[in-house]
């Protein structure tokens, strides 16, 4: 099992100078390598202090060179954003700058704010993302940007320059499936599926892995990689203190994401594509909104470094299916000092035990299996 980390920007309800911001934010990166985290996404998000972070490429290409063995890559391209070859050309450049650590992130974005400063119809998106995503992965796997299509149609046929370093991104490439139609979607580009906490892990497993697992193996002929899930994570020796962690700063960084994404209101109601996002905004409207803050602290994982351990482990027996953390550590006005504290007990008590899983879980696996 590997563990990574989703960074971003957070000016949690822009209570701080934005270059103040930047430069903490730039600092905790720099712990990442040497704590030992395999790997290190950013999200692509835009207008809003909720996480400024509108051009990825820039701070990964920045960290290929400040890192040498850590993967690096988007967490995720929101395709619908993006001129498909000016993604790949991305992609193929931080592959070289990294010396072939680049990895792939996909999805199609869920924000109206961030669709409407871009003058994108929401009921485009599906289309978009599906037509968008087959031109990145052909032209990164082939070398060649293919021309044509509905939504991405002005450019020829185009050669990719510089060519590929490799053409092999199967276990390099993630799609994001938040909703059972975007798993399914995910299974069917080849891609390992990335999801975050939105309701139970058992319903995420029956109605979006399943569906996947099955579109993954009849595109491929083969079985999938581990999942990766990005779930916020604090490690603290104290189990009171990171319960109280988690309840502050994830319930914080939950009203962040309401704030943003507004899924409590009705403006994905008739959206296409967006159908399970509103389903969910129904169900949402009739809970106490404290219960769901607390609800969303609590799917966090927080503990001491043993909690931390078997919640992974559990996690992995709900899902039946490898997966690797991408671990949120920061978020919600986190006090810097109190995410380096969970950085440095994840590198010192919980990165050497996940690291064995890869052997050790190989014969679970099996005996699963043959039940």
């Amino acid at each position: 099992m590997k563990i990574g980390v989703l960074h971003f920007f957070q000016n949690f309800r822009d209570s701080h100078d934005d270059a103040d911001v930047m430069v903490r934010s730039l600092k905790l990166a720099d712990l990442y390598e040497p704590a030992g985290f395999d790997f290190c996404l950013i999200p692509e998000h835009h207008f809003d202090g909720y996480m400024m972070t509108p051009a990825p490429f820039d701070f990964l290409s920045y960290m290929a060179g400040r890192t040498k063995r850590m993967l690096l890559g988007p967490g995720a391209i929101i395709v619908p954003w993006n001129d498909p070859y000016r993604a790949a050309a991305h992609l193929i450049a931080l592959d070289h700058l990294s010396n072939g650590r680049a990895i792939i992130g996909l999805g199609r974005g869920l924000a109206k704010v961030e669709m409407d400063h871009f003058g994108i119809d929401m009921n485009d998106t599906r289309p978009m993302y599906d037509e968008g995503a087959r031109k990145i992965l052909e032209a990164v796997r082939t070398g060649s940007f293919p021309g044509g299509g509905r939504f991405y149609g002005q450019q020829n046929r185009s050669p990719m320059r510089p060519r590929p370093l490799t053409t092999d991104w199967d276990d390099r490439t993630f799609c994001i499936g938040m909703s059972p139609p975007s798993a399914l979607e995910a299974g069917r580009l080849g891609g390992r599926l990335m999801a975050m906490p939105l309701g139970s892990w058992e319903s995420f497993r029956e109605n979006n892995f399943h569906p996947y697992r099955e579109a993954f193996r009849e595109t491929t002929g083969r079985e999938p990689g581990p999942m990766v899930l990005g779930i916020p994570t604090v490690v603290h020796s104290d189990r009171e203190r990171a319960h109280e962690l988690s309840s502050q700063y994830f319930a914080n960084y939950f009203d962040s994401v309401q704030d943003f994404y507004k899924l409590r209101g009705d403006h994905l109601e008739g959206v296409k594509g967006y159908e399970a996002y509103a389903d969910l905004a129904r169900q949402g409207a009739q809970v106490d909104y404290e219960i769901m803050r607390q609800a969303a602290a609590d799917a966090s994982i927080h503990g001491t470094p043993a909690d931390v351990i078997e919640k992974l482990r559990e996690l992995r027996a709900i899902l039946g299916h490898p997966f690797d953390l991408c671990a949120q550590i920061d978020g919600g006005n986190m006090p810097a000092e109190i995410v380096e504290d969970s950085i440095r007990l994840i590198s010192s008590e919980v990165l050497p035990v996940v690291h064995r899983w890869n052997d050790e879980f190989e014969l679970e696996d099996a005996v699963a299996l043959s039940a």
